[in-house]
Order: C-alpha cells, then sequence, then structure tokens
C-alpha cells in the first residue's frame, strides 16, 4: 500500500497538468473534399484549432507513431520526405529535426492526444483554408490527383502548394497496368503547376508538363483507380476519392 500510494499522487498530478480547458465546439474540418471525422470533438485554445492526433495524421496520409515512452511521449509523423515531432506539451515541435515554436503545445484531453491543425497541415506543405461561410477547417493536400480520364489516358498531378516538390522516387499505379509509371530522378513539380502523365498509343512527352507512361493502354475505360505513391512507398493520394 506504501508502494503504491506515491504511483497514484504521481498519476493524479500529471493528470493535473495535462488537464488544459479548451473550448469545444471547434469547426469542423475536411481533407481533399472529405469530412474528417473525430472519435472526440475538437477544441480551441487560444484561436488555435487542435483536434485528435491519430484521425488527422490519417486523413492527411502520414504514418504516425508514439516515442519516448511514458516519461517523455511524443508523436512522430512522416509523410514523404517530412517527419514532424510533437512532445505532448511543450510549445517546440520539430519539422526534419529543426525546432519549431508552436502557438499551443499538443495536449492530452479525454485520453486523446490533441495537436494544433494549421501547423501539422502547412508542415506537411498542404494548403490550409478556412471557409467563413461554413464555419469549416479545409485542407488540401499539397500533391493531388486532379483527374484521370480514363477514354483519354491522362492523369492530372497538381501542385496545390507554394513550394517545389521534388518527386523523384514517386510512382502512379493503376488497378488495371502491371507496372507503375515512376517519375524521373531529379524531376520537380514547381509550386502551383499541374504536370500530365500519357499512355495509350498516342501518348508523347513534352518535358515538363507532359509525361510518357507507356504506348500500351493503362486503364480501364469503365472503372479504374489511381494511387499516387511518394519515396517511401506512402500513399499520397487516391482517385476517385
Amino acid at each position: 500500500m506504501k508502494t503504491k500510494l506515491p504511483i497514484l499522487l504521481l498519476t493524479l498530478v500529471l493528470a493535473l497538468t495535462m488537464a488544459v480547458p479548451l473550448a469545444f465546439g471547434a469547426p469542423s474540418v475536411m481533407v481533399d473534399g472529405k469530412k474528417v471525422n473525430f472519435d472526440v470533438e475538437p477544441g480551441v485554445e487560444n484561436g488555435r484549432t487542435l483536434v485528435p492526433v491519430r484521425a488527422i495524421f490519417e486523413a492527411l496520409n502520414a504514418k504516425v507513431k508514439w516515442v519516448g515512452g511514458e516519461t517523455k511521449p511524443a508523436v512522430l509523423a512522416n509523410k514523404g520526405a517530412t517527419e514532424i515531432k510533437l512532445e505532448v506539451g511543450s510549445i517546440t515541435a520539430y519539422r526534419n529535426g529543426v525546432p519549431i515554436k508552436l502557438d499551443v503545445p499538443a495536449r492530452v484531453v479525454n485520453n486523446r492526444t490533441m495537436v494544433p491543425i494549421r501547423f501539422i497541415g502547412e508542415s506537411f506543405g498542404d494548403k490550409v483554408d478556412w471557409n467563413n461561410k461554413t464555419e469549416t477547417i479545409v485542407i488540401t493536400s499539397a500533391i493531388t490527383i486532379a483527374d484521370v480520364d480514363l477514354i483519354k489516358e491522362t492523369v492530372t498531378i497538381r501542385n496545390n502548394s507554394v513550394k517545389n516538390f521534388d518527386l523523384t522516387g514517386w510512382y502512379l499505379r493503376s488497378k488495371t497496368a502491371k507496372e507503375p509509371y515512376q517519375f524521373p530522378d531529379g524531376y520537380t513539380l514547381k509550386a502551383g503547376s499541374t504536370a500530365y502523365i500519357h499512355s495509350g498509343p498516342m501518348a508523347t512527352e513534352s518535358l515538363p508538363a507532359h509525361l510518357f507512361w507507356s504506348k500500351d493502354y493503362m486503364w480501364n475505360n469503365d472503372e479504374d483507380q489511381a494511387n499516387l505513391y511518394d519515396s517511401t512507398a506512402n500513399i499520397v493520394y487516391s482517385w476517385p476519392r
């Protein structure tokens, strides 16, 4: 009994230090046109919206895991060449090892770790907007499949962000094609620009915007799914949504 008492007191102290008043009833969140459903309601602290960590990272197609153990718990998320680390209760986050000061730290509320959504989205290069009319936070992935024309065998890839993306090691797969399309080494999709990947008998290449896949038909005209992968074989975007 003597041994358990200090442990219970320590647990209580930690719980109290982590109990942070959040204003609930936060705005809804849309990622690439789809509403994100959270098992714990998002909250607002100092004008910043915090959302459950796993749900938002999964919606952004990021891989997430816990590190640091019980003494210094932290969330580690990876997407493409970007790694984000957030320590619970700390106002310092890390993007690819570089420290960044946060307006509000990651918090534990109702047994869920809550993270500032704008920092998360923008750290991955995604576009984060506010729709005042619908009171919705709208996140658009940095690199998306804007369209797949199954008849013309043309896939449209768009960079929605304000920075250039090196697509070395990235590839595109269709359900029909046996081999994926591999982006050329050193290929950069500039901020706000679009690339077109062509296949089929009429396909040609005219760099930098038009890329050649194959003279074979790569798409099923009735229905097919396109998946865009980054250099770590993580799905960045799927079409149709």
